[in-house]
């Protein structure tokens, strides 16, 4: 069975400015993969830190709309190990990785996850340089070269 991470850029961008194009166009590429994943028996997992992020969103109406397009979605959620603070750690000593972005890659390595999405273009090169078993990719090039 395929595993997924969405981070929390996921779930905010059906949210943002629509009238952008390649916003628009990752918002129906995640829209797919929901689609698909439904239809086809994959499994989207999520972490405290997807939890974290969603509830420091400071504009109001916008929280309330993602954490109603969160709670929608049948997630799994990654129990914290310990580890994954010193690997998130490690990885930003290491990779120069962002920690809250450590943090999500070293829960999905604890549950072996296949694909983290994410629309965060920094976050995607800064993983391309840690030479991860998990691929961190953007939610169109998921459609486009993924499952």
């Amino acid at each position: 069975m395929i595993k997924l991470y969405f981070d929390s850029c996921i779930y905010n961008r059906p949210f943002d400015d629509q009238t952008q194009s390649i916003i628009q166009n990752e918002t129906n590429a995640i829209i797919d993969i929901i689609n698909y994943t439904q239809q086809n028996n994959i499994c989207i997992y999520s972490s405290a830190i997807v939890k974290l992020e969603l509830e420091k969103n400071e504009n109001s109406d916008k929280k309330i709309q993602v954490q109603l397009f969160y709670d929608s979605l049948k997630t799994k959620n990654i129990q914290f190990n310990i580890k994954i603070n010193d690997r998130a750690k490690e990885l930003g000593k290491q990779y120069n990785i962002k920690y809250k972005d450590g943090l999500h890659i070293a829960y999905c390595e604890l549950e072996n996850i296949d694909y983290l999405i994410t629309t965060d273009k920094n976050f995607i090169n800064a993983s391309a340089r840690a030479n991860l078993k998990l691929k961190v990719t953007n939610p169109k090039d998921y459609i486009e070269g993924g499952e």
